[in-house]
């Protein structure tokens, strides 16, 4: 299960009222859901032979830096089972290391691979979604094309210092063509409702995004794992390269490790980066329960939060948080500005989708890159609602509301290649097990938002898709290295993942990251060693030798509010200060 979400958070700090403004609340859980900056343009499909390369030679700006590099579309079937010559593009920005001026297949690349699965997927994080359409493929100029991107450039630079970059958006997702976006979205608010309304709602979104894709010739048969597996594949062998290493994050591992399952011959080695394993779609709630507990003992040992929380404990106030709504829920009515009047709820289901949403087991977000959602950000909305203060918090979601809705985008592409995925009968039977008194769980149903009636995937019969069976999820071994790593506050892929493919993997080291949880880059900014070592790793194939089993990154910066608002707070006047 993977939660994403984007808080917008107002920048002004000038005042008591907008000390506590700037903790926006997010009413956001992204059930594969995504931001976008362009509307989509679906494209029919095209009847280019199998394995054709369209490309563009490109100047690819990193901060200082400038390298040389080709970006293109790699023509691929769209269901290879089936010979009805329906095909698809798959995007990629194939980036040349310094060391060599034009492409070099003696080289080893490193193949990067996208979370998610989501909308933007790698290249439309930088590039705007009609870029490939203002490319003339057929009649390429001798002026390279310049780009801007350096989203991740913490490690990207590092590696382009010895091997080419290869950046691939999954099928449907991104850039590739043609990208599944669905027509409509959930509003903010369908997704603020009860459980099984909230589910009702969105059956009937996908229902209409499937018959309008299935309307224009999409085969949803297509768009799974082993597919895209095989993607990889046909874009190596086109691209020249005898071998790649192979570098995921979150989804990404995933899409790395079907990759391993059926081409590792290929592989030199695997940085795999918050894990999800073949079998892990689905999160276990106890495992979630266990880094929800950690990040909570975390912002307890900072004296600024523990004094703001009643007894000392973000725990403490948690649970009372959720005792009053589920006694009392509260409704205001919002008037956004560009929509009709709403319903807001709060309950304990709404509360803890606002912890979720806002990152308290996703990432820290006290780095300078950060999202504005982490766990750092999270003491003042427990101190707000510990406080009864929704008619503020109902305040900030309806000034924000129309950004909240316009930044929500339902990608089909990337849903229906989690539900190919499925659950095998053993995990399935943990979760059971798990789930047997949902209140021992503090993020309650949504530790296991994925599951209805504990059977997996109550969304995916809207689309119609096969499950990729046991031998798929199977447990399975390679040769190559494998550098693990996860965060010990994960919650998103938390550390039960990656210690069951540790154990699973002859030749791989697990690499555990203290005061870390799901977002991989905190880890190369904040230990450049850790940076250094896993470049190393990833050019020489081996571990290095300085290589330790624990990364210890410094402490959380909380966000914390001064004593006298605080009292304020304490004194119920928490809605004005909202």
């Amino acid at each position: 299960m993977k939660y994403s979400s984007e808080v917008m958070v107002m920048q002004q700090r000038n005042s008591t009222k907008s000390i506590v403004r700037c903790f926006l609340i997010s009413v956001l859980l992204c059930l594969n859901l995504s931001t976008a900056s362009a509307k989509d343009v679906t494209q029919e499909f095209s009847a280019e032979d199998i394995g054709t390369l369209e490309t563009r030679d490109v100047i690819v700006n990193m901060k200082n830096l400038q390298f040389k590099g080709q970006i293109g579309y790699l023509t691929v079937p769209q269901v290879r089972s089936k010979q009805d010559g329906k095909n698809i593009k798959i995007a990629f920005l194939h980036i040349y290391t310094n060391n060599q001026s034009s492409l070099s297949t003696s080289s080893v690349p490193i193949f990067r691979f996208h979370g998610g699965p989501d909308n933007e997927a790698q290249l439309a994080e930088k590039l705007p979604f009609d870029f490939m359409q203002t490319v003339n493929f057929s009649k390429p100029s001798n002026a390279p094309i310049e780009i801007t991107y350096d989203i991740e450039y913490l490690y990207y630079s590092r590696y382009l210092e010895f091997a080419d970059l290869v950046l691939m958006d999954g099928r449907g997702m991104g850039l590739s063509a043609p990208r599944l976006t669905c027509p409509r979205a959930p509003e903010p608010v369908d997704l603020m409702q009860e459980q099984q309304e909230t589910r009702r709602r969105l059956t009937k979104i996908l229902k209409e995004c499937r018959a309008h894709f299935e309307g224009m010739g999409v085969d949803f048969a297509g768009y799974n794992l082993l597919e895209v597996a095989d993607d990889i594949e046909d874009l190596r062998k086109t691209l020249g390269f005898k071998k790649i290493a192979l570098h995921g994050a979150s989804f990404g591992t995933q899409t790395a490790l079907a990759y391993l399952q059926r081409y590792d011959a290929f592989v030199t080695s695997a940085l795999l980066v918050g894990i999800e394993g073949l079998d892990a779609t689905y999160d276990l709630p106890s495992e979630i329960q266990t880094a929800t507990d950690q990040a909570i003992k975390l912002a307890n040992a900072n004296p600024g939060v523990a004094a703001m929380m009643p007894k000392g404990d973000m725990k403490y106030a948690i649970t009372k948080i959720y005792a009053e709504l589920e006694k009392h829920p509260r409704k205001y009515r919002i008037h956004p500005e560009n929509s009709p009047p709403i319903d807001i709820n709060f309950n304990a289901h709404s509360a803890r989708l606002m912890l979720v949403s806002n990152g308290l087991v996703q990432n820290r977000g006290d780095a300078p890159f950060a999202r504005s959602a982490g766990t750092a950000r999270i003491p003042p909305l427990v101190l707000a609602m510990y406080h009864k203060s929704y008619k503020g918090i109902a305040a900030i979601v309806e000034k924000n509301y129309d950004g909240f809705r316009d930044m929500v985008v339902l990608n089909a592409a990337a849903n229906v290649i989690d539900c190919a995925s499925g659950i095998s009968p053993d995990r399935l039977a943990r979760i059971r097990k798990d789930t047997e008194n949902p209140d021992d769980v503090m993020l309650g149903a949504l530790a296991y938002v994925g599951l209805q009636d504990r059977n997996p995937g109550p969304l995916c019969h809207n689309w119609g898709v096969a499950d990729l069976g046991d031998d798929f999820r199977a447990p399975f071994k390679t040769d190559v290295p494998l550098l693990i790593v996860n965060g010990e506050f994960d919650g998103v892929t938390p550390m039960g993942n990656a210690e069951r493919l540790h154990e699973m993997m002859p030749n791989s080291r697990l690499v555990i990251v203290e005061n870390s949880g799901h977002y991989s880059t905190e880890i190369y900014h904040f230990d450049e060693e850790f940076h250094k070592v896993s470049a190393d790793f990833l050019r020489t194939g081996q571990f290095p030798e300085r290589l330790q089993n624990r990364v210890v990154l410094p402490p959380i910066k909380y966000d914390t509010l001064p004593w006298g608002v605080v009292m304020l707070f304490k004194l119920k006047l928490g809605n004005w200060l909202m």
